[in-house]
């Protein structure tokens, strides 16, 4: 989750480092399909820019927490961009 990430930083960097996937889980792991379309963008994309300020790079994939997903979320088909596959949804930029 995006807010576990502060003061935590330096873990978050030697995990890209070592080559591992850093995925969006979201920042307050909240379930997207309960949410406005709106704060569920907002959720993604503080997610997404935390990691992208430490490792440079924008995460791939987003995890929704209790997998959950509607076409109500459907935004990322155009504002950031997915495909679901195994749970995941991959972030296209």
């Amino acid at each position: 989750m995006g807010k576990n990430i502060e003061g935590k930083e330096a873990l978050v960097k030697q995990i890209q480092e070592e080559g591992h996937l850093i995925g969006n889980h979201t920042y307050n792991h909240v379930q997207l399909d309960k949410i406005s379309k709106e704060a569920a963008k907002e959720e993604i994309e503080t997610t997404n820019q935390k990691i992208f300020e430490i490792t440079g790079v924008y995460p791939a994939w987003l995890r929704p927490p209790y997998g959950e997903w509607t076409k109500k979320s459907g935004f990322l088909c155009g504002d950031v961009s997915c495909t679901l596959g195994c749970g995941y949804f991959g972030l296209e930029e």
